[in-house]
């Protein structure tokens, strides 16, 4: 079947005025190059047996389907020499972790699919692939080498942390520099017992990564302050602390489908689900505890928000409105929480109610709340917008 599609391929470019010449032909992984648009392609057949694999030097393109249901592999290395990579190029590689990039290179729309345990882009920095990853929610980092994405990791006392070594696939030994603050496990994983600062390394083939735990005391407020640290503060702007405290809700809170079937059983209605405690603390809240507490870290932030009270459907629900450039915007974040991955296995972070007008937010929803006792949100500038 793979044979088929690939030989398909050959034909459809061939048909359509493609100029593609064969050069050689090897018996290994990669064989039967040829010449492409100027560019030099070969196909790649994988013995179901090989974990790692390096792209041959003298490639500069990488077609659509070369690497087609490929389920051995773990790692692909694509060296600088490359400079395109068509779309479907990692078609259904279910095994594949990380994908290194040595030089900048164009990458097609789709050009990874089905991927479903990718944990992260190698790529140089502002490189096509760096942009590729971040647009699509693929996670990503620069160096090549086997590294930790974050060099320090802020955390509160009773957490669980957990970073991979991007860019390895080989056996792991952990350690701690202070198991008082930090225990780390066989498998990587730190549970943090107390405020304070430990060095958890990862020793991979002799050569040994490390990264910072800083634990604070289990408060709202050092909730706060560690999501600050680790993402909201990064925005300068107004726009990017909307878009980062609402991405960092959606990356570390859970919506509570436990509590929220109670009231739809009619049981008795777990208030602390609503509340701003359980949502920093516990990592679940239901409508109204994702409304207060993305209001308590904009007040932090001091940008000027409030929150909304009124129903969508026949249910009961809340959102906010926050203040931007002088102009009043409606954001859910509960129902931009989707709740589910993308395609890659990451998370798939939604806008489509992120700074919307209240007539946007009507119309692609059955809602309701007292207009009168709220500002206006006429404002249609980013209601088309997706991605920011």
């Amino acid at each position: 079947m793979r044979k088929h599609i690939l030989s398909f391929a050959i034909v459809f470019m061939i048909a359509f005025g493609m100029n593609i010449v064969t050069v050689h032909a090897e018996k290994t992984g990669f064989y039967g190059y040829y010449y492409s648009d100027g560019y030099t392609c070969c196909d790649f057949k994988g013995t179901g047996i090989e974990k790692v694999v390096e792209i041959p030097s003298d490639v500069t393109q990488l077609h659509i389907f070369m690497f087609f249901w490929e389920r051995s592999l773990e790692k692909i290395i694509v060296p600088s020499n490359v400079k395109v990579v068509k779309a479907r190029c990692f078609y259904g590689c279910e095994n594949l972790k990380y994908i290194v990039f040595k030089g900048d290179v164009e990458i097609e729309e789709n050009a990874i699919v089905l991927c479903k345990n990718l944990k992260a882009i190698s790529a140089p920095m502002n490189s096509g692939a760096y942009r590729y990853a971040k647009e699509h929610g693929i996670r990503v980092v620069t160096s090549p080498e086997p590294c930790f994405e974050k060099g320090k990791v802020y955390c509160l006392k009773g957490d669980k942390v957990y970073q991979d070594v991007v860019n390895n696939i080989d056996d792991i030994t952990w350690s701690s520099s202070n198991s008082k603050v930090a225990e780390v496990g066989n498998d990587g994983t730190v549970k943090v017992k107390k405020a304070g600062k430990a060095k958890i390394a990862a020793t991979v083939a002799g050569t040994t990564v490390s990264y910072t735990i800083v634990a604070y005391a289990r408060t709202e407020e050092n909730r706060i302050k560690q999501a600050k640290k680790e993402e909201i503060s990064n925005g300068k702007t107004t726009i990017q602390k909307l878009k980062n405290t609402h991405d960092w809700m959606i990356r570390n809170i859970s919506y509570d489908h436990k509590a929220r079937n109670k009231i739809r059983n009619n049981e008795c209605c777990p208030s602390e689900s609503n509340t701003t405690r359980s949502a920093l603390l516990k990592n679940k809240a239901m409508c109204l505890g994702y409304a207060r507490t993305y209001k308590k870290i904009l007040d932090n932030l001091k940008v000027p928000c409030i929150i909304v009270s009124g129903r969508v459907g026949y249910e009961g629900h809340a959102w906010n409105m926050v203040k931007l450039n002088g102009k009043w915007y409606n954001v859910d974040v509960t129902w931009d929480d989707p709740d589910r991955n993308n395609d890659q296995g990451q998370l798939w972070i939604e806008y489509k109610y992120f700074l919307k007008s209240t007539a946007y937010m009507s119309q692609y929803r059955n809602q309701y709340f007292a207009y009168k006792n709220y500002p206006r949100c006429t404002s249609t500038k980013y209601d088309l917008v997706t991605k920011f």
